[in-house]
Formats: structure tokens, sequence, C-alpha cells
């Protein structure tokens, strides 16, 4: 699909320009989010952070607990490099490992190796094919009655989508100045992708500070 691979041009250049800051607290302001992660946490030795962009939530956890293993993975090379950068500036990339691959990493994890899995805004922007694959890895690798933490981006309305210059390419794939920005499913929905490999927990809403509170973020609590 073009409109991912220009999306995945797209991030990869972002974070090319971008400059890296350090993370000084296990926080992102929010008590609904620092609650689930904390909770994922705990107990956790090993931990993926599946697409870990920038870092942040690898640093996070990190920062709560000095008995756990994190791989963060990002198939975009820029995000990798920031990440590692992040990492260092917060004093934590000793107990970090970050990779640069794409889903095909998860063929080649062994079965259960994961205590817990951490992925953020990754799930909805990728096509289905890609989901389904990522969600059949995360399966396998997590051990049994283990915990993933999946946080989406809001749902789009078509009010929303319209004012905010996206377009419906194809059902529920919405692009923006060609690139895939994100594949918008209703909480209904992504309970029943997500009940073909786990047990769906929970389902949270909450807004990281300045956020438009009529479009909430989207936290799934999965366990295996």
């Amino acid at each position: 699909m073009k409109e991912y691979e220009n999306a995945l041009t797209l991030w990869n250049d972002w974070f090319n320009n971008a400059t890296p800051q350090a993370i000084d607290e296990a926080s992102m302001g929010n008590t609904t989010f620092d609650n689930a992660i904390a909770n994922l946490v705990n107990g956790a030795t090993r931990i993926l952070d599946f697409g870990c962009g920038a870092g942040w939530a690898s640093v996070i956890m990190a920062m709560l607990s000095d008995n756990q293993q994190i791989v963060a993975v990002d198939q975009a090379p820029n995000s990798i490099n920031y990440a590692i950068i992040t990492a260092k500036l917060s004093q934590q990339d000793g107990k970090i490992n970050f990779v640069v691959a794409d889903d095909t990493y998860l063929n080649n994890v062994r079965e259960s190796s994961f205590d817990a899995i951490f992925s953020s805004n990754v799930l909805d922007v990728v096509p289905e094919d890609i989901t389904q694959r990522m969600l059949n890895g995360f399966a396998r690798v997590l051990g049994n009655g283990s915990k993933a933490l999946i946080m989406l981006n809001p749902y789009i309305d078509s009010e929303y989508a319209g004012k905010g210059g996206f377009i419906e390419f194809q059902p529920n794939y919405f692009q923006k100045d060609g690139n895939l920005r994100i594949v918008n499913k209703t909480d209904e929905q992504w309970v029943d992708t997500f009940s073909r490999y786990f047990n769906v927990a929970r389902i949270e809403h909450f807004n990281f500070e300045g956020e438009n509170t009529s479009r909430p973020r989207r936290l799934f609590t999965l366990v295996k």
C-alpha cells in the first residue's frame, strides 16, 4: 500500500529532524495512563516495547523497576537513533536494548519469552494484514497469563476527518497528504480484533494534558 510506505518515510524523516530530550520522571502526567503502565511493569522481568517511536515508554518503564530487561523495536532507523539518545539523556540506556526491525522480528523470538508487551499508536496506523500478523506474534511471544497494554489513537468521526483534512481512501483507512494516518475502528471493532488472540481485560479512555477531551485516546489491557 503506497500510503503506508509513504507514512514510513514521513516518520523516519520526522525523527531525523527532531531533537531528543531527557525524560525526568516516570510519568506522562495522566493518572489513567500512569497507573496502566505501572501495572503492566509490576512483576515483569522482560518487556517488549513494539513500535517504540521516540522511546519515551521504554524509558518510563525502565524508571519504574530495576529488575527488568526491555527490548524496544521500531522499523524506522531514525526513530531508534532518536530513542537511543533519549534513553542516554534520561540515564536509562543500560536497561534497554534497541532494535531496528519490522513485524517479522516477532518470527525470530522464542515463544513465551516476554512477560509484558507495550505498543502505542502502532496497530491502528498499519494495514490490517500487518495488524493481524503483529497480534499473532504478540500472542506467541507473550507468556501465559501475561499482559499486553495497547494504546490507540482517538476514533475519527466524519466531522473531525473533514476539518483535519483526512481522506478516507478505502473503508476505515484515512490518509492525509498521501500518508496513511489511521485505520479507524470503534472500541467494539478493536475488541473483536483483539479477542481473536487475547482476553480483553480492560478498556480505558484518557487524554494527555492539552488534548481535546471529546476525542479520547484508548487503552486496552489484554491478557493471554
